[in-house]
C-alpha cells in the first residue's frame, strides 16, 4: 500500500495501522488527497474504511486489514460548481452596469478558485464588434 499511494501513505498509514495494531476500524468521509493517477497530480476525494481481519493463528490476532474505499471525487466536484453557479445566479439581478456586473462576478467566483483558475472579463461594445477589458478582472494569470 505505500507503494501504490506512496504520495498519501502519510494521510493512509495512521488510519491502517490502527486497526493493523488491534485498535478499533477507522473511517473517514470525504478525504482529500492529490493523487498522481495519469501522470499528473489531481485532486480527488474518497470514503474509505480500514477493518481488522481477524486471524487466530497470527500472533496479534489480526491477519490483516480490509479496506473499503470508495471514491466520490465526481460527486464533491459536481456539488461545488453547482454552489458556484448558484452563486452566480442569485446575485445576477444586483449590478446596475456592466463594470458593476463584472467586479460582482469577481467576488462571487473568487471562492472557487479550484474551478475557475483563472478569469478574463471582456465588455462587447453597443454594437457587439470590439471588446475590451474595462472590468480588470484577470485572476490567475499572474
Amino acid at each position: 500500500m505505500s507503494e501504490v499511494w506512496k504520495e498519501t501513505w502519510h494521510v493512509l498509514k495512521p488510519l491502517i495501522e490502527m486497526p493493523f495494531k488491534g485498535g478499533p476500524a477507522t473511517w473517514m468521509e470525504d478525504i482529500a488527497l492529490e493523487l498522481n493517477r495519469r501522470g499528473f497530480f489531481e485532486e480527488t476525494h474518497f470514503t474509505i474504511a480500514y477493518s481488522p481481519v481477524l486471524d487466530e493463528t497470527a500472533p496479534s490476532g489480526i491477519g490483516g486489514v480490509l479496506a473499503t474505499v470508495h471514491e466520490i471525487t465526481d460527486k464533491v466536484i459536481a456539488e461545488r460548481r453547482v454552489h458556484a453557479l448558484r452563486e452566480l445566479g442569485a446575485r445576477s439581478g444586483e449590478p446596475k452596469s456592466a463594470e458593476e456586473a463584472c467586479t460582482i462576478v469577481g467576488e462571487t467566483i473568487s471562492p472557487f478558485s479550484k474551478d475557475i483558475p483563472f478569469v478574463l472579463l471582456y465588455l462587447l461594445d453597443e454594437k457587439g464588434k470590439k471588446a475590451t477589458n474595462k472590468c480588470l478582472l484577470q485572476r490567475g494569470l499572474e
